[in-house]
């Protein structure tokens, strides 16, 4: 906390912050209350620790001027002294509004206990401003504290002659730095002595210009009898208080509040008349301007919008303004006294009156939030503010309050509140996707490794091996979970799925799997699939997250561990009206899911709103209320309906309608002998990248096999030095994407400035849009998804590292009478005459470019040849044309 110590001793500033720095608070300090003043406008302090007696202001004035400004009102304040230390002293620090009174020294355990017990003090349990005493009596408690002193001081003079002058000295000094007036007067009524305050209120500069007649000469006539009461009072030694309006020299009319004191000798005999004096004048304008504005304010409170009231402390309302009449529709004089109370709502009546019993035993203002019934008997939201007017002794003897309509601003909040809840709802759904993308990065790398590894141990084993059932099974199941990991980030993703005809048979047993795994072993799940359902147009991630949200929230419903939840799927058909459900359909062919549940039900209220946003029936931080919202959301985007029925202490059943698709022709499949024959494999040399040694590993057996020649690599940038040490060793580069350093994007840019003609595959748990687009845009030749690697890899190299060595040797050969087949010349001469060939030749090689795609001659790809070779290659096509071979 930031803690600001006021104290004009250097010696208690350190010794105070060293016994609070140890607890790691930030101190600030100040010399007298004016610095300290001057830090709380431009300083943010969470707590004051001040002194009494300092130079220019002291800790009393400073504690009443923070609690007269508004925002200081609750600020913890501590009085720490080790002058003022009687038991009216402490009563009057903590009437100008301090929280705690200590005196010096005090142990650090003390000190920090006290700041504690402040800082955790209710709201509203500090001062607020004009919670404290009236400025004249606060004023006139501080004269007296001084006046005692003074007492104390004249005893000590009886006492001891010879401490007499230090005494004099040190009240000299007290009274000429009092900023209230303090006189002595004579036996007779003389001024003998004046302070420079006290010359100030009466216009004049010296004692000399006053001194020459009696001060009664100065008060004005009506309370001269007063003054001469009150001074020979005090001649008596009774002493006495009294306020009266005074003259001065300039002719200036001033209101005074005196309390006044004898002064003794040694002996004891009254020789003297000590007055402490302070000018009450702005007090009593103020309390003259209050008087007259009563004569205004129910004027006032006609004009204005607010409902205006007032009531006295017992909260017995005396005054109501015709607004708040008009609002109710009652006569002012039926809700006087308490009756008004009963136009609140009967939820906020007691929260009512518990705030305003708190303001009273804070001496702080009332502030709160209700609601008030109109004539229509509508309730709408209002603010409630209410400050006291106090007496002289600080006492409530009435409230004035307003209650301004916030019904609107209200209903804005709300719409704020649902707009962010739905905004972090989105933030949770994106971490989700971001989680997914993690886990489907390594979970994908042992899912390949599985697959791959059974897939060769099933060419291993044979067709007659007993293994083999058991090595298909390990491969439908490891399909079966890379099936799961794509639905997991789907639905971490919150995109549009593509809708296709399905049944939705599967979904529901997915799900169900699912759920068997996630609900408590005393939650019973019974399924009644019909497999004759007709099929529909859907996304099926969302389908499973519809039926998610309804089994969850039928095991809320349970309140326990112990329910069973029936999931029913089948078709139905609808002529004008579902039968039983009183929702209107399009006559036709319908899939119908059903969930029901034992839980325990709902009444018609809450049936009302369960597919409203954000109403739940949970308790806060227990749900969102966006479930059934999102269920009906997706049935209706799905061309669908959603009925529900329940019963309290039965259950609820909820009922989904989703028309029929027919199902789409199956797709032509072509003939074999239509289908673009592969490219041989004949030694062509793969680079292969991975972090994964397994994959690494696994991808090198697999591609060896067939006979390509592999480099595998588990680090990119040793990959990227073996290509740039002889970059057309290679055929083709297969990466994978989320790698240390370098994602595959990364490695396939570094690859393609070596050989922008060499094929790039990239391989990928988590293949998005985005990252199509990127791959695109670098010029990757294609994208595998992991785990996918053993089912297209081969067939992807096999497209994509070009033809056989042994066809581009048979090529170069030619030039020393190598024959030449009669079909390879035919597809070159085929590419060339639809300018699928190019050619490009220098001093030391030649290069024979086939356009992408193509499956015939070159296989769409890239060679460089000696330049001798591509002569020779021209040279086989023309010879073929002249012996009417092609």
């Amino acid at each position: 906390m930031n803690i600001l110590i006021v104290d004009d001793n250097t010696t208690n500033l350190k010794l105070l912050r060293a016994q609070l720095e140890v607890e790691d608070h930030v101190i600030i300090d100040a010399i007298n209350g004016n610095e300290a003043l001057a830090l709380l406008d431009r300083t943010h302090v969470d707590a004051i620790i001040s002194d009494i007696l300092m130079p220019g202001m002291d800790g009393y004035r400073l504690c009443y001027e923070v609690r007269k400004r508004e925002r200081f009102g609750d600020l913890p304040f501590i009085i720490y002294t080790a002058t003022y230390t009687s038991p009216s002293d402490e009563e009057l620090a903590l009437d100008v509004g301090a929280d705690k009174y200590l005196r010096k020294p005090a142990a650090a355990e003390a000190i920090v206990t006290a700041l504690h017990e402040v800082c955790n003090l209710p709201p509203r349990r500090h001062r607020a401003p004009g919670a404290m005493l009236p400025e004249a009596e606060l004023m006139k408690a501080y004269s007296e504290r001084l006046v005692n002193k003074l007492e104390e001081k004249n005893t000590e003079l009886s006492a001891a002659v010879e401490r007499l002058q230090a005494s004099e000295e040190r009240l000299q000094t007290i009274v000429q730095t009092e900023p209230e007036c303090v006189m002595i007067l004579s036996p007779t009524g003389r001024l003998l002595e004046i302070n420079p305050a006290g010359l100030a209120m009466l216009d004049a500069e010296t004692l000399d210009q006053v001194c020459r007649q009696p001060l009664l000469d100065l008060v004005v006539a009506e309370y001269r009898g007063a003054f001469s009461r009150l001074h020979q009072q005090v001649m008596r030694g009774e002493g006495g208080t009294l306020e009266f309006e005074i003259m001065g020299l300039k002719e200036t009319r001033r209101w005074l509040e005196t309390r006044a004191a004898p002064l003794r000798d040694k002996q004891g005999t009254i020789i003297s008349f000590l007055s402490v004096t302070r000018d009450i004048t702005e007090r009593r304008q103020v309390e003259t301007a209050l008087r007259e504005s009563e004569a205004k304010f129910r004027q006032l409170s006609e004009s204005l919008p607010q409902l205006i009231w007032t009531c006295g402390a017992d909260g017995q309302c005396d005054y109501l303004s015709p607004q708040w009449m008009d609002y109710t529709g009652i006569a002012e004089q039926e809700q006087l006294g308490q009756r008004w109370l009963e136009q609140i709502h009967p939820d906020d009546r007691d929260r009512t009156i518990t705030a305003w019993n708190a303001a009273l035993a804070s001496e702080g203002a009332l502030g709160l939030e209700l609601r008030i019934r109109r004539t229509d008997g509508v309730y709408r939201w209002f603010r409630t503010l209410a400050v006291p007017l106090r007496d002289d002794h600080g006492r409530v003897v009435k409230w004035f309050g307003t209650n301004t309509d916030i019904e609107e601003q209200r209903q804005a909040e709300e719409e704020r509140r649902v707009l962010e809840t739905q905004r972090r709802q989105g933030q949770k759904m994106e971490a989700l996707g971001t989680l997914a993308g993690g886990i489907a990065h390594d979970f994908n790398n042992i899912l390949g490794a599985i697959i791959g590894n059974t897939e060769l141990a099933r060419q291993d084993v044979g067709s007659d091996h007993p293994a083999l059932e058991s090595l298909t099974e390990i491969r439908k199941a490891s399909h079966r979970a890379q099936d799961l990991v794509q639905r997991i980030l789907a639905f971490g993703r919150q995109q549009q799925q593509p809708r296709n005809v399905i049944p939705l048979c599967p979904v529901v047993e997915e799900a169900v799997a699912l759920l068997r795994a996630t609900l408590p072993a005393g939650v019973e799940l019974v399924t009644a699939l019909n497999a004759d359902t007709p099929m529909v147009r859907a996304d099926s991630t969302q389908i499973h997250q519809v039926l998610m949200n309804l089994c969850t929230n039928a095991w809320h419903a349970m309140g326990g561990d112990q329910g069973r939840i029936d999931i029913c799927l089948d078709g139905i058909t609808v002529d004008a009206e579902a039968p039983g459900t009183g929702v209107n359909l399009q006559p036709g062919r319908f899939a119908r899911l059903t969930v029901g549940d034992t839980g325990s039900g709902m009444d018609a209220a809450t049936l009302e709103r369960i597919f409203d946003p954000f109403f739940t029936t949970k308790p806060v931080d227990q749900g969102t209320g966006l479930g059934l919202s999102v269920v009906h959301g997706i049935v209706e985007a799905h061309g669908g309906s959603v009925t529900v029925k329940s019963e309290r202490g039965i259950g609820t059943t909820f009922s989904l309608y989703f028309p029929k698709e027919e199902a789409p022709p199956p797709s032509p499949t072509p003939e074999a002998a239509d289908a673009a024959p592969l490219p041989a494999v004949d030694g062509q040399h793969v680079l292969y990248l991975d972090d994964d040694t397994s994959l690494v590993f696994l991808m090198t057996r697999l591609l060896e096999r067939p006979g390509f020649r592999v480099s595998g690599y588990t680090r990119a940038e040793e990959a990227l030095a073996a290509l740039r040490a002889d970059p057309g060793q290679f055929d083709l580069v297969v990466t994978d994407m989320n790698m240390p350093r370098f994602s595959g994007l990364d490695v396939a840019r570094a690859v393609l400035s070596l050989r922008p003609d060499l094929p790039v595959v990239l391989v990928s748990g988590n293949i998005t849009e985005e990252l199509r687009a990127a791959a695109a845009l670098i010029g990757v030749h294609h994208l595998i998804y992991k785990p996918n690697t053993t089912d297209e890899m081969v067939a992807v190299v096999r497209r994509l590292a070009g033809p056989p060595k042994n066809a581009v040797e048979g090529i170069a050969n030619e030039r020393h009478g190598n024959d030449w087949s009669t079909d390879g010349a035919r597809e070159l001469k085929e590419m060339k005459n639809r300018g699928a060939l190019t050619i490009a030749q220098d001093r030391d090689s030649a290069v024979v470019h086939g356009m992408p795609g193509e499956a015939i001659g070159l296989g769409g790809a890239t060679l460089v040849l000696p330049p001798e070779s591509i002569a020779a290659v021209l040279n086989q096509i023309s010879d073929a044309e002249k012996r009417g071979r092609l």
